[in-house]
């Protein structure tokens, strides 16, 4: 039998419905109960599934901020070596504390 037939030939009087209508409405309540239980429990799943997300994100901008200066370290490594070989190299002294610091 056709599904869509069961459903035209319902008496509405008769207190036995047939067969593929009581699994019909068994089946479309039990999906029903099933999501929107799942809706209400995994709601606070959801959430938490938002913030670590949001969490990766910043994480993975840290990350590439820092992989970016590492890249540059030696460039910067580099421009510090020729800043000390074209002012000489720099005593204990003023590396501790600059001379502009002593008024």
């Amino acid at each position: 039998m056709n599904l869509l037939e069961e459903f035209k030939n319902i008496d509405p009087n008769s207190r036995e419905l047939a067969v593929l209508v009581k699994l019909a409405a068994f089946a479309a309540m039990f999906l029903l109960v099933i999501v929107i239980g799942a809706f209400f429990d995994w709601q606070g799943q959801y959430d938490s599934l938002k913030i670590v997300k949001q969490e990766e994100e910043k994480l993975r901008e840290t990350f590439l901020a820092k992989k970016r200066e590492a890249i540059n370290l030696d460039i910067i490594k580099k421009q510090l070596i020729d800043t000390q070989q074209s002012f000489g190299p720099c005593s204990s002294n003023c590396r501790a504390s600059p001379r502009w610091m002593h008024y």
